[in-house]
C-alpha cells in the first residue's frame, strides 16, 4: 500500500496547530468582570475627544501618569513598559488595542507637552493616546479609577501606580498594581480577551 508523504504533512500540520490552539486555551488566565469601567470625556495629544465608550469593541489598556515624574521606577517605567507591549502587538492585536495614558497634572501637562513627552518614548500614536482635560474631569476620571494623587508643596505628586486591562465590552477584567508587571504579561491577558469575542 502506496503511502501519501503530502497527506502524512498535512495531518502533522493539522495536529500542531491543534495542540497550540488547546494549549493556550488550557494555559489561558481567567479573567473575570471586576467591574464596569467608568466612562471619561478627555482630550488627546492632538486636541481630539477621546471617551472610552467610543473604543467599544476593542481591548483597552489604561494607565496614570504625569511627565514630570521624577521617579524613575514609576511613570517612566509604566510608559517604557507600554512602549514594549505596543512594539510586541502586531497584525490583528494592534488593530484590536488601545493604550489611553492619562494625565493627572492638568496645570502642566497640556496635550502638546503630552505630545513631546511622547515622542520622548518613540511611541506610534495610532492606537496610544496620552489623555488630559480641564481639573474637573482629571479628578472625576481619578475618582472613578480610584487613583490617589496628592501634589505637594514642593509641587510633586505623590502617587499611586496602576493599570486597567478593560474588555471590548468596557469591563475592568484585571488591574496591575505598582509596575509589578511585564509587558508580556499584559500582552498574554489581551490575547486572551480577544480569543474570546462573547466577552461579558
Amino acid at each position: 500500500m502506496m503511502v501519501n508523504p503530502l497527506k502524512i504533512l498535512t495531518k502533522i500540520i493539522v495536529l500542531i496547530n491543534l495542540a497550540a490552539v488547546f494549549s493556550f486555551a488550557a494555559e489561558a488566565p481567567e479573567l473575570p468582570v471586576i467591574e464596569k469601567a467608568a466612562d471619561f470625556k478627555l482630550i488627546n495629544q492632538d486636541n481630539q475627544e477621546i471617551t472610552l465608550s467610543q473604543l467599544l469593541g476593542k481591548v483597552k489598556v489604561v494607565t496614570f501618569i504625569y511627565i514630570r515624574c521624577h521617579q524613575a521606577m514609576v511613570c517612566p517605567l509604566t510608559t517604557k513598559n507600554l512602549k514594549k507591549l505596543q512594539d510586541s502587538l502586531k497584525g490583528s492585536l494592534d488593530k484590536r488595542t488601545v493604550i489611553l495614558s492619562i494625565s493627572f497634572d492638568a496645570e502642566f501637562d497640556t496635550p502638546g507637552m503630552l505630545k513631546k513627552y511622547a515622542q520622548l518614548y518613540d511611541v506610534d500614536f495610532h492606537n496610544w493616546h496620552f489623555l488630559t482635560g480641564d481639573k474637573a474631569a482629571i479628578e472625576k476620571a481619578c475618582q472613578d479609577y480610584k487613583f490617589i494623587a496628592e501634589k505637594g508643596e514642593d509641587r510633586i505628586f505623590r502617587h499611586s501606580a496602576i493599570t486597567f486591562l478593560i474588555d471590548q465590552n468596557n469591563n475592568i477584567r484585571k488591574i496591575y498594581f505598582s509596575n509589578l508587571w511585564a509587558p508580556e504579561e499584559i500582552k498574554r491577558d489581551i490575547m486572551a480577551l480577544l480569543s474570546n469575542e462573547n466577552t461579558a
